[in-house]
């Protein structure tokens, strides 16, 4: 997956060695986006950041489900908070 011993070699992480991939569903993000007052776009972005060549690293990765799960847990406290 590295391309190891090939003329162009990954050298980094974020290299893209593969063209990426194109939506076919745009406009659902274009409705969705908006609508949720933009928290797809962030994660879509997030994500788009973490993959690449269709690899994420356990690292990256394991910081990410981190970050958000404490997002998610925050966000149903203050729901609940509302709620009583």
């Amino acid at each position: 997956m590295t391309y190891y011993g090939q003329e162009h070699a990954q050298l980094d992480r974020l290299q893209i060695m593969t063209p990426a991939e194109e939506f076919d569903h745009q406009w659902v993000k274009t409705i969705a986006n908006p609508a949720l007052w933009g928290i797809p776009g962030h994660y879509l972005s997030e994500l788009h950041d973490l993959f690449a060549n269709e690899q994420v690293f356990v690292d990256q990765w394991q910081t990410f489900m981190t970050a958000s799960i404490s997002e998610w847990h925050r966000a149903v406290v203050w729901v609940r908070a509302l709620g009583d």
